[in-house]
């Protein structure tokens, strides 16, 4: 369960619009798919997010 503290920092990045959405899918040979989507629910190059572009997905890095 999270904080009221987490829950105003989430609250304040909804106000500011500054939100990201994924779609995350969960492959049937156990692998994992991460695509991040524009404000049409179309998919966008991964590379345009402020959140995952830091990270390695492929080696399994935890946010």
């Amino acid at each position: 369960m999270g904080s009221r503290e987490q829950a105003d920092i989430i609250r304040d990045a909804i106000k500011l619009e500054r939100t990201e959405t994924w779609l995350i899918r969960t492959l049937p040979d156990g692998r994992t798919e991460v695509k991040v989507l524009d404000s049409a629910g179309k998919a966008k190059d991964i590379d345009t997010s402020t959140i995952l572009s830091n990270v390695n997905l492929s080696r399994g890095e935890q946010l």
